[in-house]
């Protein structure tokens, strides 16, 4: 590769680029306007170069050489195709035109072409995690209950530590008996908080798992957080289809278009057995009040205000009238893959479809 040559491997540095570019993706490209397409164009490639460039540092590799950065990628990387190659290359000959000549071109292949970039954003972010395979031990700020078996564990915030709303970490808890149990947890508190926070169904029957033990734990106590990982961002207004539990990856996302004044325009269909399984059913209720539709479905009681029965094709035929529309999914295994069928049947374009891989 032309203009690529070898450097002491450097993890510090590798790790620096990577929190820049995440402060690149949470912080500046959120706030700038969507007509002002050209500096979006900008930053994205600006955050993708940080990204590979974190790479090679961390294997050892240095170039000044835009070109050469990609070949670099593409040649080393191969969970990369020739698509998500390519989409990276056009970005940069964008850029290069917003930067050297004034350019204002690119909006329909941004607007396009968004969800691949970001799709790719977040394959880089995650492999550079796994490469830093770092581990954060946490203190237990507080903990609070939310329903009979639902309980929120605010913890530490590590210096650097960000995330998108709606993905997650693998979590184990800090005793030499169970460091070594990971559970995927999702964050649902919002990015900027000084806090991390996991809210958390507590299962009677994995009595051998994390979920029991965290039950035995208090404030003071701590745990062990890693990389952040999670295929659920927010995309475009839409329908958030959720069952139990797997409200979790929407709380975050609601609580940050709630915070910018965006609820409107979405919508959340929410499945539970009972009433009180519904977890902060009075966090949803006032969201309501600021534009958000809220359903509720219970699958095991019949209750006045409530749809009874399950979340299945014949209810999205029913109540669904736009499926041109963003879909949100997240449950059981089985529920997710019944409702891709069900919504690409009704004509939902698979794209458009957003959930956990």
């Amino acid at each position: 590769m032309r203009d690529t040559f070898s450097v002491s491997k450097d993890k510090d540095r590798a790790r620096d680029l990577l929190n820049m570019a995440k402060d690149r993706l949470n912080n500046i490209i959120p706030i700038i306007p969507k007509d002002i397409y050209y500096k979006l164009i900008e930053e994205y490639y600006e955050a993708i170069v940080q990204l590979i460039t974190s790479l090679m540092y961390f294997d050892g590799y240095k170039t000044l050489n835009h070109v050469s950065l990609i070949e670099y990628l593409k040649n080393n990387y191969k969970e990369f195709n020739e698509i998500e190659v390519k989409i990276i290359d056009v970005l940069r000959k964008l850029r290069h035109g917003v930067v050297y000549y004034g350019k204002r071109e690119g909006r329909e292949y941004l607007i396009n072409n968004l969800d691949r970039i970001n799709s790719v954003i977040n394959k880089l972010v995650k492999i550079i995690n796994k490469k830093l395979g770092e581990e954060h031990k946490v203190k237990i700020l507080k903990i609070i209950e939310r329903t009979h078996n639902v309980r929120t564990f605010r913890v530490e915030k590590p210096k650097g530590y960000s995330f998108i709303p709606g993905q997650a970490t693998e979590v184990s808890i800090n005793t030499e008996e169970l460091k070594d149990k990971k559970r995927p947890f999702t964050f649902t508190c919002l990015e900027k908080e000084p806090f991390l926070e996991f809210t958390i169904k507590m299962y009677d029957t994995h009595e051998n798992g994390v979920t029991k033990h965290l039950r035995e734990l208090k404030a003071g106590d701590s745990l062990i957080i890693r990389d952040v990982w999670g295929a659920i961002e927010y995309k475009g207004k839409g329908g958030f289809i959720a069952g139990g539990a797997g409200v979790t990856p929407f709380i975050a996302i609601l609580r940050m278009l709630r915070d910018k004044e965006e609820l409107k325009g979405n919508r959340l269909i929410f499945s539970n057995k009972t009433e009180r399984d519904i977890i902060l059913k009075k966090e949803f209720d006032d969201m309501k009040k600021e534009g958000l539709e809220v359903d509720y479905v219970l699958t095991k009681e019949k209750k006045k205000g409530f749809y009874f029965g399950r979340i299945n094709r014949d209810y999205l035929k029913k109540e669904i009238k736009d499926f041109s529309q963003k879909f949100y999914i997240c449950g059981q295994i089985a529920m997710v893959g019944e409702l891709q069928d069900a919504l690409k049947k009704l004509g939902a374009d698979a794209e458009s479809i957003v959930f956990e891989k």
